[in-house]
């Protein structure tokens, strides 16, 4: 009987108003045995008894979610109004501040698309930009190896000129398409590594 008791005042409580207010929850003695209930008691045989409602916030992860993604669009708009690039920036974001890279390759490390966009400079230096469906996780720079002068136009590795080359003659391609991939793979190869 103590069991439906405690039972009948969790169902009082749980199916009352969640603002945050006391709630009436009667405490009547019926037969020699408590009760509680929304309805007033019989005459004589109990009263109202002031309870305290527990509010739980229905979505906290969400909310700390909803901080951290303005926190995280603040810090990108702060970034890319400078020209730099940071981890937690979408590709479209980091594309917008890199210009197009040279390359992208494109692989698949425990389950997750990941790409390496490739940026040459004319300082001779290259960067790294890896990426996943998350945005940009790791930056990599690498300084102009030889310490010398470098051409203005960076050089390209037999893979890239090969992937330029790829669909030239395509069926499907514009003739002005064609030719000014062409003219692109003619001047990669006259910078080869």
């Amino acid at each position: 009987m103590n069991q439906i008791i405690l039972m009948t005042a969790a169902v009082l409580l749980l199916t009352g108003p969640r603002d945050g207010t006391a709630q009436s929850v009667h405490k009547c003695v019926v037969n020699g045995q408590t009760i509680f209930q929304q309805a007033p008691c019989a005459s004589g045989t109990g009263g109202a008894v002031k309870v305290q409602a527990n509010v739980v916030e229905g979505n906290p992860a969400g909310e700390a979610r909803l901080r951290s993604e303005a926190a995280r669009a603040q810090a990108v708009r702060e970034a890319m109004a400078n020209g730099v690039v940071i981890t937690g920036m979408t590709d479209n974001e980091m594309l917008q501040v890199m210009g197009r890279p040279v390359t992208v390759n494109t692989d698949v490390i425990n389950g997750r698309v990941s790409r390496q966009y490739v940026f040459r400079f004319s300082d001779g230096r290259t960067q790294y930009i890896y990426t996943d469906d998350r945005g940009i996780y790791a930056l990599q720079d690498r300084p102009n190896a030889g310490g010398g002068q470098v051409a203005s136009q960076p050089c390209y590795s037999d893979l890239e000129i090969r992937n330029a080359e790829v669909g030239i003659n395509s069926v499907t391609l514009p003739a002005e398409e064609r030719s000014r991939r062409r003219r692109m793979a003619e001047e990669m190869r006259r910078c080869r590594r």
